[in-house]
């Protein structure tokens, strides 16, 4: 099962379950919960614990030169005791000619499966 507790307070968690995503994940602004959270990995936190979504914004990086308003967001829909997650992703192309962001999906589908898997684990 997704725990929205564990991504809200603590994302560092995310280094320790898929290392070869994410090498490091450190609360430079705010701290865990709470709306307008920074983080080191240049993602900004728009939290709605009520309504179990999370939007990560990106500030910097690399993505920026190819898009423009990258925006990734999490809701998590529970239903019978399971969680079910809906990851969206929206951005604009700078330029028409610009490649469709199809490596960001494929990134968070595998994050999905390897953080879920991690977190299996944890609770055996």
């Amino acid at each position: 099962m997704y725990s929205t507790n564990l991504v809200l307070n603590t994302p560092h968690h995310f280094a320790e379950a898929i290392p070869a995503k994410f090498q490091s994940v450190k609360f430079t602004d705010g701290s865990g919960g709470t709306n307008g959270t920074t983080l080191e990995v240049d993602y900004i936190l728009d939290i709605d614990e009520g309504k179990k979504h999370i939007g990560y914004k990106v500030v910097g990086g690399s993505l920026l030169e190819l898009y423009r308003n990258v925006f990734i967001s999490t809701d998590v829909e529970t239903k019978d005791g399971v969680d079910f997650i809906t990851w969206t992703l929206e951005y604009e192309l700078l330029v028409p000619e610009n490649p469709h962001p199809v490596s960001i999906i494929n990134f968070w589908i595998e994050f999905t499966k390897e953080f879920e898997a991690h977190h299996l684990a944890q609770q055996e």
